[in-house]
């Protein structure tokens, strides 16, 4: 990546999550993220869409170099995903029974039906409200969730917020001999960002594999919090 971040650009945008997912968790109470919901319409779900892409079109912009310049997400993909690699990036989502989400599957050859949505909203939100469904604005929270997590500029931001397991001896040395080298060492440290809804790596992922309803985990894993192990147990065994 060309360009890092200033520190009150990413604390901007993770003190802006917080906001949206505030907002979804309320959308949530009324609206469960269970499979009949999934295609659900609601106005409630146009700002979290379009705000979400828009930071996360921001993020990618402002790593490009290119402050005044925006790409379409296919050229973002192109220079990013190397780096990133986002493509088989999950993240959880934790409000209920466990999910895996991975919305940048595929990005480098289609765009993912979350940001086509973004596109419609931004352009003709009237004529395009039936993309404002329930899956749409999770995978477009989850979205950006992933970009700020593969960001290093981002670290600072989530330990302020409490997104990093600090409990965690081994998340902490790698934290410290990340922050240590420094520009030399420019991918984050490995961990996990745990968020109230969201759980997602900044590099390897935790979840290594999954099919419908079973999880496979590594345990191990650096930054796994008390509470995502608990709910993986809880999804796991009873």
């Amino acid at each position: 990546m060309e360009k890092t971040m200033h520190n009150h650009s990413s604390e901007f945008a993770v003190s802006n999550f917080v906001s949206l997912e505030a907002q979804l968790e309320r959308c949530l109470d009324y609206i469960p993220f269970i499979t009949p919901n999934l295609t659900v319409v609601s106005p409630k779900f146009i700002p979290l869409i379009l705000e979400s892409c828009s930071l996360i079109d921001s993020i990618f912009s402002k790593l490009s170099g290119k402050d005044s310049e925006r790409n379409n997400l296919k050229a973002y993909s192109m220079k990013f995903e190397e780096v990133l690699e986002l493509d088989e990036k999950i993240t959880l989502f934790l409000p209920t029974t466990l999910q895996p989400l991975c919305p940048f599957k595929g990005w480098t050859k289609s765009i993912p039906e979350w940001w086509d949505a973004y596109n419609k909203l931004k352009h003709d939100r009237l004529n395009n409200y039936q993309v404002a469904s329930t899956a749409n604005a999770v995978l477009s929270l989850a979205g950006l969730h992933q970009v700020m997590a593969c960001n290093k500029d981002f670290i600072g931001p989530f330990l302020r917020v409490g997104w990093i397991d600090t409990r965690d001896t081994d998340a902490i040395d790698e934290l410290g001999s990340v922050a240590g080298l420094g520009a030399l060492h420019p991918s984050p440290p490995t961990t996990i960002v745990e968020s109230k809804l969201f759980a997602s790596p900044t590099r390897e992922n935790f979840v290594r594999s999954f099919d419908g309803s079973y999880f496979d985990i590594d345990y191990e894993s650096h930054g796994l919090s008390n509470r995502l192990r608990n709910l993986l147990f809880a999804h796991e065994e009873w």
